[in-house]
């Protein structure tokens, strides 16, 4: 009854803790180095971000989550644990309840994962694994136990997952491995096709900050800094804005085609309600600049990105530690 409850949204690109009764969210990249010489970590979180491409063989770059899965359980005790604490102490009389995120669709495997991780972070028996695309709609406040269907979208690093929801149920869902971070590694080889190579850091940049998933000034020309591919020298390369947004194309599609099937395989009267009402979009890629007016033409149905998006999951998180009895309602998803 004591028991401090703990909130845990567990990304491929972020980590996100928050706890009861506290207004504090804290986060973290998901990213770690590791010096193989001694086996210690260096540097984690938001300070590895700098070093990415600039470490030496000596160093490895390790990312806990994949796709969505908990691959490193170690890694992410190490970075969540100074969270946790920070919140509770390290110092407990009583185990805390986590409540964790997860991609809708885990093999049993993977949740093993997860729960020794809640176990190795002292985590009590009373801890649950909820859907991430259920927190991102709670998160958002949506309708989901009304009769009209609510189409939900979470856009993550490394994992897409599509859900309509209505009278408390998914009706049609779908989740795909893919993700932000697989459009920054077809920027990455769109320069090589130039001869130029760049790092991941860059490509995720310009995928922030430059990319757009619909046509903008087709003939802008930018420039890059980057390593010519032939001679290993240093260069400034010239591309056209919408080169870029050709290279990702195949990868946006690729998601759009995703959502496409489940929206195909909705009953006729919820089929009706996701054109009357569109599609909601979440997650860190929904950022992505007019990824919904790119959604709206290729699926012929609205898709719309609400503020705070990114942060629905873990907001859905925060309301349910402050509302634990209405777990078990919200576990029937």
């Amino acid at each position: 009854m004591f028991s401090k409850k703990i909130g845990i949204d567990l990304g491929t690109a972020n980590v996100r803790v928050c706890s009861l009764n506290s207004k504090d969210i804290k986060y973290d990249s998901n990213l770690l180095i590791l010096d193989l010489n001694t086996n210690e970590y260096v540097k984690k979180g938001t300070e590895a971000i700098d070093l990415v491409g600039k470490v030496g063989e000596e160093f490895k770059l390790i990312k806990p989550v994949k796709s969505g899965v908990l691959q490193d359980i170690e890694a992410q005790k190490e970075l969540l644990m100074p969270l946790v604490d920070s919140f509770i102490g390290s110092h407990r009389i009583i185990k805390p309840d986590f409540l964790v995120s997860i991609p809708r669709i885990l093999r049993d495997s993977d949740r093993n994962s997860i729960y020794t991780l809640i176990e190795d972070l002292g985590g009590s028996s009373q801890s649950y694994l909820i859907p991430e695309i259920i927190l991102s709609a709670i998160g958002l406040k949506l309708p989901i136990y009304t009769p009209t269907g609510t189409a939900l979208v979470n856009m993550g690093a490394g994992t897409t997952e599509t859900a309509v929801l209505s009278l408390g149920g998914i009706n049609s869902s779908a989740t795909l491995n893919y993700g932000g971070d697989d459009l920054d590694q077809l920027i990455v080889d769109y320069f090589k096709s130039n001869n130029i190579l760049i790092g991941i850091k860059t490509a995720e940049s310009l995928k922030k900050f430059v990319l757009s998933a619909e046509l903008e000034n087709k003939n802008d020309i930018l420039e890059i800094k980057g390593k010519e591919l032939s001679s290993g020298k240093a260069t400034i390369h010239h591309y056209k804005r919408d080169d870029l947004r050709l290279a990702v194309l195949p990868g946006l599609e690729k998601i759009a085609n995703s959502i496409k099937t489940v929206i195909e395989n909705l009953p006729p009267e919820l089929s009706g309600d996701i054109l009357d009402k569109g599609i909601i979009l979440t997650g860190g890629l929904s950022r992505l600049k007019k990824i919904h007016l790119f959604l709206t033409s290729y699926l012929g149905v609205p898709v719309y990105v609400l503020d705070g998006g990114e942060d629905s999951a873990i907001n859905g998180l925060k309301y349910l530690v402050n509302n634990i009895d209405l777990i078990p309602k919200y576990l029937r998803l």
